[in-house]
């Protein structure tokens, strides 16, 4: 995981060097968008989107209390564009990344595992503990294909799917015992996630600067080892 992390991080630095060697050598152009056609009459070779937003359980159990604006998602793409024609105002995008999600609870429960059944399970905070936290995280090699139309004036619209691979997931619960002043963790990386996802993706963009919304029916947690819940987020995206 640390070799590919590694790999990733050095493509989206010769990216970003291509990037700015491109513009250097042609002509500036005010109005741009990060996906679309350039104005000034070239296209960009790579691109890379950078997004930071919030996650939603949607179908969660009642006893599953997390919090949206507390669960973050922070996702890494570079890819090319394909420009549909020459004077057509569509292109599609290809891009390869990586995507980090949180689903974060700070109530009266926090998950746990089973042992004897390796289920996920969620249980009540005992009076004796001050739980800090208790999240979920997952990790994903993900593929958005998006197919986005130039609005002009610098508006950019993009919907599509994203298609992922999450070969890693975590959980943690943070608590402290009432009686004592230490801290006490419990974490694990047997969580039964599902390895094979998909999303339904959408984003409308001014210039660099947009926001997107991602609605995945995939079950985070496979169906029998743990609660049952999909993905919403929500939140900004920068393109450079």
């Amino acid at each position: 995981m640390k070799k590919f992390v590694y790999t990733f991080a050095l493509t989206v630095l010769s990216a970003v060097t291509l990037s700015a060697q491109n513009e250097m050598t042609k002509p500036s152009c005010q109005d741009h968008c990060a996906h679309a056609t350039k104005a000034c009459g070239y296209n960009r070779d790579l691109f890379i989107n950078l997004y930071a937003g919030c996650n939603a359980a949607l179908g969660a159990p009642e006893a599953m209390d997390t919090k949206a604006l507390k669960s973050w998602e922070i996702m890494l793409t570079v890819g090319p564009e394909i420009k549909l024609g020459k004077q057509s105002p569509f292109s599609l995008t290809i891009q390869a990344g990586v995507d980090w999600r949180n689903y974060r609870m700070t109530g009266s429960h926090y998950f746990a595992k089973d042992m004897e059944t390796q289920q996920m399970v969620l249980r009540d905070v005992e009076a004796d503990k001050d739980l800090h936290f208790s999240r979920i995280k997952t990790f994903s090699i993900v593929l958005p294909v998006l197919l986005h139309a130039d609005l002009g004036k610098g508006f950019n619209v993009g919907v599509g799917p994203m298609f992922s691979y999450v070969p890693f997931a975590t959980f943690l619960s943070d608590y402290s015992i009432k009686s004592g002043s230490l801290d006490y963790t419990e974490r694990t990386s047997h969580v039964h996630q599902s390895k094979l996802a998909i999303d339904l993706m959408g984003q409308v963009t001014y210039k660099n600067l947009g926001l997107y919304l991602k609605y995945s029916p995939t079950n985070v947690i496979r169906k029998s080892f743990g609660p049952e819940f999909q993905s919403l987020s929500f939140g900004l995206v920068w393109g450079f």
